[in-house]
C-alpha cells in the first residue's frame, strides 16, 4: 500500500504553470469544418407556346370514330321467288336553285349560316361544308362527321351543304350507290342498298347528291325501315334556305343575307365564353359564344396544366368553324364542335379560342378559359372579360 503522501502526489493534474500566469493544458484540435453545397433543384424552362399557323393549311384531322360508309349492294335476294330485287325511290322536288348558286351567292350563304346556330360551317375532308345542328336542351349540337341518330341508332342521317368541288375519285363522286341528280331534274331518283361492313350492317341506306356551281347538296340516311323521312325533311329545309339567298341576290341585296335566316332570339346579348365537356363515350365537346368582329374562322387549342398544347393536329382541324360576326361587340354567336378522342386526355388546363382573319390571314386569341374534365361530362363555363 502506498503512503498517503504518495497517493496525493499521483492525482495532481498534469498541468504546467507558465511564468506569464496562464494555465495551459493539452487540447484536442478543433474539427475541420465541412462545407456542404446547397441542393439546387432543377427547374424546367417555361414552355413557350408557338403562335398557331394558318389552320386552313393543315391536313384533315385523322378521325378514328366509325362513321356510316358507302358500302353494300342495291340488290337483295327474294328467297321465295329466288330472284334479286332492288328498291328505288322517286322524290318530287324543285332543286333548280342549286344551279343558280354562283360563288357570290355561296359566300353570302356561308355568312348567313355562320351566324345561325342551327348550322355549323366547318371543314371536313379538306372542304368547306355546313352541317345541320339539332337542339339539345338550350344548345345546338352536331356530332363528329355531321351524323345524327335517333331511336337508339335505328335511324342515322346527315344533311350537308358543300362549298368546294369534290375530287373525282372520292366515294361520294365515284360510288354507284349515290344518286346523282342535276339541278334541273324535277324527279329525283335514289336507290336503297343494304349496308355491310360496319356498325350499320343489315340496315338500309340511301344517298342523294345535287351538284351546283357554288353550292352542292348531299343527304345520307340509314334506317332499319328506310322511308327517307329525314331526306324529305332536309330537302324541304335546304332548298328553302338556298332559294332565299338566290332570291336576295336577284334583288341585288346580298349583304342582307347575313341576317336572312336568324332564328328567334339570335344573336343574343351575351359575353364571349368557352366550355369544354367530356361526353359519356369519352369524346370532347367544345362550345361557347364569340364575336371576332370580322369575317374569319375560329378554332380551339387545348393546353394542359404543364403548358403543352394537346393534339393540335386533331383538335384544330376538327373544331375549325366559320365564325359569326358583327360590328357591335355586344352581340355574340354560337359555335360548337365534337372531337373524337382515344387515350388519355388532360384533366385540367386552359382552353383557348383562336381567330383567323379573312382579310390578311393573321391569327389572334379571342377567348381563354380554364377547364376541368374530371369526372366525365363535367365542364366549366367561364365567362371571359
Amino acid at each position: 500500500m502506498l503512503a498517503p503522501q504518495l497517493r496525493q502526489l499521483l492525482v495532481v493534474p498534469t498541468c504546467l504553470v507558465i511564468p506569464l500566469g496562464m494555465l495551459g493544458c493539452p487540447r484536442t484540435p478543433p474539427p475541420t469544418p465541412v462545407v456542404v453545397a446547397p441542393v439546387v433543384e432543377a427547374v424546367a424552362p417555361p414552355v413557350v407556346q408557338a403562335l398557331p399557323g394558318d389552320p386552313l393549311l393543315l391536313p384533315p384531322a385523322p378521325i378514328e370514330a366509325g362513321l356510316p360508309p358507302l358500302s353494300g349492294t342495291t340488290a337483295g335476294l327474294d328467297l321465295e321467288k329466288l330472284a334479286t330485287t332492288s328498291t328505288r325511290f322517286r322524290i318530287e322536288a324543285d332543286v333548280a336553285m342549286f344551279g343558280a348558286t354562283s360563288p357570290e351567292i355561296a359566300d353570302a350563304l356561308l355568312a348567313g349560316m355562320a351566324q345561325d346556330p342551327r348550322w355549323r360551317v366547318g371543314r371536313w375532308e379538306g372542304q368547306t361544308v355546313a352541317w345541320e345542328r339539332q337542339k339539345v336542351q338550350e344548345r345546338w349540337v352536331v356530332p363528329v362527321g355531321g351524323y345524327h341518330q335517333r331511336g337508339g341508332g335505328t335511324t342515322t342521317w346527315r344533311g350537308q351543304l358543300r362549298f368546294d368541288e369534290r375530287p373525282a375519285d372520292h366515294p361520294w363522286s365515284a360510288s354507284s350507290l349515290v344518286g346523282h341528280n342535276a339541278p334541273e331534274d324535277k324527279i329525283l331518283t335514289v336507290a336503297a342498298w343494304r349496308v355491310s361492313g360496319s356498325d350499320w350492317s343489315g340496315q338500309q341506306a340511301a344517298a342523294l347528291a345535287i351538284d351546283g356551281p357554288g353550292v352542292s347538296l348531299e343527304i345520307h340516311e340509314i334506317a332499319q325501315d328506310l322511308g327517307l323521312v329525314e331526306t324529305a325533311r332536309l330537302l324541304r329545309n335546304l332548298t328553302v334556305r338556298v332559294k332565299g339567298v338566290v332570291d336576295i341576290a336577284a334583288r341585288g341585296d346580298l349583304p342582307a343575307s347575313r341576317r336572312a335566316f336568324q332564328p328567334p332570339g339570335e344573336p343574343v346579348l351575351e359575353a364571349p365564353w368557352l366550355q369544354v365537356e367530356r361526353q359519356e363515350d369519352g369524346d370532347l365537346q367544345f362550345s361557347g359564344r364569340v364575336n371576332p368582329g370580322a369575317p374569319g374562322w375560329v378554332w380551339v387549342r387545348l393546353v394542359d396544366s404543364d403548358g403543352v398544347v394537346w393534339r393540335d393536329g386533331l383538335v384544330t382541324p376538327t373544331t375549325l368553324e366559320r365564325a359569326g360576326f358583327d360590328a357591335s361587340t355586344d352581340l355574340s354567336f354560337w359555335f360548337q364542335a365534337q372531337v373524337p378522342v382515344s387515350g388519355a386526355v388532360p384533366s385540367t388546363g386552359v382552353a383557348q379560342l383562336w381567330f383567323r382573319d379573312d382579310a390578311d390571314a393573321s391569327v389572334r386569341k379571342v377567348v381563354e378559359a380554364p377547364f376541368q374534365l374530371s369526372p366525365p361530362r363535367q365542364g366549366s363555363r367561364v365567362p371571359v372579360e
